[in-house]
């Protein structure tokens, strides 16, 4: 093909073509640049076009050829390793060098020179630049370099590893640059220091899970930047103070889980209008006060985890108004009777009352759709 130095339009787009381009191609084409899928003479308005070179929507692989003609040269739709991701490669062999790659237990073809898209966990766009990173209990040990911060496609980051993660040292502010970042997740590992507000500027971000670490200091007020934010988990860790009002601003969050860790103050009201909050996770915290009545008006809320707090007052009758799946209000300072509005749950079926000082009895509708409850010494009875 190289052979072919009067072509000035090939078109084999939309095909089946695997493999890599031929070197051979070096010959008819000038160095080329990138952007998204889109290869381009640099400076070609000046020179005029040659050859107009379309190979898009295959599944080509490897570098794109050396080049020495004027030319547009379409790529997109294939994994083809462009010249704008060599920033891409050089952060994730920072990753590898700081998170004990050697020792990972997948890791074929990293830090080779093959296409970033055969690097084990790693997929990556159709220009080429690196789009997701799947390294789940993977047996990372070490630190997260702040080169990630430069993986300025990456959609998908997961480094959770379960419950024996070795990750360690502080999350690297640079995350925050992450634009297009949907998921991140670094779950179970031993990563200590305070969550960096920078996180606050993903706004595209669905799930951010950083449970089971050793993090510390109060949740960041800038985490109300997180518009589209579904799920977020920060359960066991070491995080202090009061729950920011800040985070009313979650309006599509749906899973809210900051399970045992330190927090004190009262249970914000303001959960109780989020339209599609479906589970508060706050058990095993130092939160008082009384449980906000508020949380009735939450109509998508089936799950409410409170157990091992300091709450006082009674239980809200307004919870009733809920298609509760799942109450937990164990060892608090409740007082009062349990109300019989709990009856109106038809679809509950854990409840946990015991170590409190409630008075009365528990509704019997409910005995006998309870799979798991623990009432202490309260008795069932018709209201």
């Amino acid at each position: 093909m190289g052979s072919l130095t009067n072509l000035t339009e090939l078109n084999l787009s939309d095909n089946l073509l695997t493999g890599q381009l031929p070197a051979e191609l070096s010959d008819l084409i000038e160095h080329i640049t990138s952007e998204g899928g889109l290869y381009y003479n640099q400076g070609q308005e000046d020179i005029g076009v040659q050859l107009t070179m379309d190979f898009s929507n295959n599944d080509l692989r490897g570098k794109p050829p050396l080049v020495q003609g004027a030319a547009f040269v379409f790529l997109g739709g294939n994994r083809i390793d462009t010249p704008s991701n060599n920033g891409d490669r050089e952060a994730l062999v920072a990753l590898y060098d700081a998170a004990g790659g050697d020792g990972w237990q997948r890791n074929a073809n990293w830090v080779s020179d093959k296409p970033l898209v055969d690097w084990e966990g790693v997929s990556v766009g159709p220009n080429g630049r690196v789009a997701g990173l799947y390294l789940r209990e993977n047996g990372l040990t070490g630190t997260i370099p702040p080169e990630l911060g430069n993986l300025s496609q990456l959609r998908f980051l997961d480094l959770g590893q379960g419950w024996s993660g070795e990750l360690e040292g502080e999350i690297p502010p640079e995350l925050g640059n992450l634009k297009n970042l949907i998921g991140l997740s670094l779950h179970g590992n031993r990563l200590t220091g305070e969550l960096p507000p920078e996180l606050g500027n993903l706004a595209n971000l669905q799930t951010l899970t950083l449970g089971s670490n050793e993090l510390t200091g109060p949740i960041p007020p800038e985490l109300a930047g997180l518009e589209n934010l579904e799920t977020l988990f920060l359960d066991d860790n070491q995080l202090t103070g009061p729950i920011p009002p800040e985070l009313a601003d979650l309006e599509n969050l749906g899973g809210l889980s900051i399970s045992r860790n330190q927090l004190t103050g009262r249970i914000p009201a303001w959960l109780g209008s989020l339209e599609n909050l479906h589970s508060i996770g706050l058990d095993g915290n130092r939160l008082s006060g009384p449980i906000p009545p508020e949380l009735g008006n939450a109509p998508a809320l089936t799950s409410i985890f409170l157990s091992d707090n300091g709450l006082t007052g009674e239980i809200p009758p307004e919870l009733g108004n809920l298609w509760l799946y799942w109450l937990g209000l164990s060892n608090n300072q409740l007082s009062g009777q349990v109300p019989p509005e709990l009856g109106n749950s038809i679809n509950l079926s854990n409840l946990m009352l015991e170590g409190n000082r409630l008075s009365g009895c528990v509704p019997r509708v409910l005995q006998g759709q309870l799979e798991r409850s623990d009432i202490g010494s309260l008795s069932f009875c018709n209201p």
